[in-house]
């Protein structure tokens, strides 16, 4: 028997169709039949911190550690928690950058990472 478990979370699909015998070796096959197994139907509810415009004014020469947090979303079905966070589309203005924010200890950081330091210090 195949372990499903053991191929991830990621969707998996199991294709299959129906071959139906009546008498007289009269056959039938259905459609294609298809279950999706893993996360990819799991309810992801947001955290009632969370706001999408959520944002924070950081004094001139203030301490650039622990600037925000992400309020983790939950999702009621424990195979299915979150693994990892990712920072994307960084801007300073309006100019894109790779590092001007972070995770707090950066590499040392244990996946789900929340805690969010700017790169360097905030001085003009």
């Amino acid at each position: 028997m195949v372990d499903l478990a053991s191929t991830g979370t990621a969707g998996v699909q199991v294709k299959f169709k129906f071959l139906t015998t009546f008498p007289s070796s009269v056959t039938r096959t259905s459609s294609e039949i298809t279950l999706t197994i893993g996360c990819t139907t799991a309810t992801i509810e947001v955290n009632n911190g969370f706001s999408a415009t959520q944002n924070t004014n950081v004094i001139l020469d203030s301490a650039v550690a622990g600037r925000y947090t992400y309020p983790m979303p939950t999702i009621a079905y424990a195979p299915c928690a979150i693994t990892s966070n990712a920072l994307t589309d960084i801007l300073i203005n309006t100019t894109p950058s790779v590092d001007a924010v972070v995770f707090q200890g950066a590499a040392l950081c244990t996946q789900p990472c929340t805690i969010v330091d700017l790169a360097s210090t905030a001085t003009e």
